[in-house]
């Protein structure tokens, strides 16, 4: 089995937890043609996430933000929970703050990040 590995992405135009192929993460260019599978989970409270759905996504429709080391997830697998660590939630935090700071600026998409498997802004 292929090591997975979790990060914050941006997915579309939400930012996302995701854990993706380790693969992923060694590779410096993507194929343009190579499908990325991706699992998606969903903010659901404070640092805790939950399995929301599989995608299989084009590499130009991702984008890693930040890697995530094994000591600030915890993962439980057969529950469907991830919980990620305090300072990993300010730094999304953040990150969607600034992406909805731009987004209004400039007119463009908001960025949003996956809550309870729908977008919310």
């Amino acid at each position: 089995m292929t090591p997975q590995r979790f990060a914050l992405a941006q997915v579309h135009d939400d930012v996302c937890l995701v854990q993706v192929c380790s693969s992923f993460a060694q590779e410096s260019c993507h194929a343009a043609l190579s499908a990325v599978e991706v699992q998606i989970y969903a903010h659901e409270f404070i640092t805790i996430f939950r399995y929301s759905h599989p995608a299989v996504l084009h590499p130009s429709d991702i984008r890693i933000l930040e890697w995530l080391d094994e000591q600030s997830v915890l993962d439980e697998a057969d529950k469907g929970i991830v919980f990620l660590a305090r300072d990993v939630m300010e730094r999304l935090r953040r990150l969607t703050d600034r992406r909805l700071s731009i987004g209004q600026t400039r007119g463009g998409a908001q960025a949003t990040y996956c809550l309870r498997g729908r977008r919310m802004s």
